[in-house]
């Protein structure tokens, strides 16, 4: 993406977690540093960035990669929101349906956790916001988050922050480390026991299938 932007005119660095500058991969901190002073327009980042990142003026957030954890999505989101002079409001691009679990920001930005069966239930509008902070929805948009929140399930979200975390670890995680690494409530992996979700999954050997049949 960095070659294809910047042959097409847009000055653009990519910076990732592994590997050393080339090309058009750059240092992360020069990166930064170009993109404050202009000289590039566009840095796109590869399992960095998610935090300890401050860059107020960052005007612009493009989504290109699928996010299956709200936490990740929310610090990728919190780079653009930072308070800037002259900065009036933060674009963001979703190019691949990041989107479909924006009903869960409302709540989020009230301060509560949105896998609360209560938060989910209660009219969006109702939601208290911290001083400060301003949130303006469409009656149209409210709706439609009610909608993609029955549209979501919490077994659903389970399975899939399972499988993202496996991938990211190369092997299959614990249940402290589904409890540390996703946003779920911890009691949900306790209502019907862990070795049954992970029946669930497909993710039982074959000593701990023999286990649950006892």
């Amino acid at each position: 993406m960095a070659k294809y932007f910047s042959e097409h005119g847009v000055e653009a660095l990519a910076v990732h977690s592994g590997g050393s500058p080339s090309g058009y991969a750059g240092d992360r901190r020069e990166a930064v540093a170009a993109l404050e002073k202009g000289e590039v327009k566009v840095i796109f980042a590869v399992d960095i960035f998610n935090e300890g990142v401050d860059i107020p003026t960052l005007d612009t957030v493009m989504f290109l990669r699928l996010t299956e954890s709200l936490t990740v999505f929310l610090q990728q989101l919190g780079r653009g929101l930072r308070k800037a002079q002259d900065k009036t409001h933060l674009v963001v691009l979703d190019f691949i349906g990041n989107y479909k679990r924006a009903y869960r920001i409302p709540a989020l930005l009230s301060g509560e956790r949105p896998e609360k069966y209560e938060t989910l239930e209660r009219r969006l509008s109702e939601l208290e916001y911290p001083e400060g902070c301003q949130v303006h929805f469409d009656f149209q948009v409210l709706d439609l988050f009610q909608q993609m929140a029955a549209w979501d399930p919490l077994a659903k979200r389970m399975r899939d922050e399972f499988f993202r975390l496996r991938d990211e670890l190369g092997r299959r995680p614990t249940r402290i480390e589904m409890y540390t690494g996703t946003d779920l409530p911890f009691r949900e992996f306790l209502k019907e026991g862990w070795l049954r979700f992970l029946h669930s999954v497909d993710a039982l050997t074959e000593e701990e299938n023999g286990w649950l049949e006892t």
